[in-house]
């Protein structure tokens, strides 16, 4: 487990992408993005307000790459309402 893990890569644009992953979890098949929100709304409005960070999760992806590094997954805390949301629309309560 890693905690507000740094990050910068050069997207081949030569855009400098830099920021913190909250969590990173190593699995045996690769790395898991966790991503921590305080949304206070319901289950029923996760997947909208998901789509939203979005764009931030999907630089997680080519930051672990650049590190030889494999995502595997990406999902949204919504620490508030009790519950994790796989971008691919998967959610879990906890």
């Amino acid at each position: 487990m890693l905690v507000e893990c740094p990050f910068h890569y050069r997207r081949s644009n030569g855009q400098l992408v830099s920021g913190f992953m909250d969590l990173l979890l190593e699995t045996a098949a690769g790395w898991v993005v966790i991503d921590h929100k305080s949304f206070p709304g319901r289950r029923a409005d996760w997947a909208a307000k998901a789509l939203k960070y979005s764009g931030q999760l999907a630089a997680y992806a080519p930051a672990l790459a650049a590190t030889g590094r494999r995502c595997v997954g990406t999902w949204i805390h919504f620490a508030v309402g009790g519950g994790l949301l796989r971008l691919d629309g998967t959610s879990v309560p906890v």
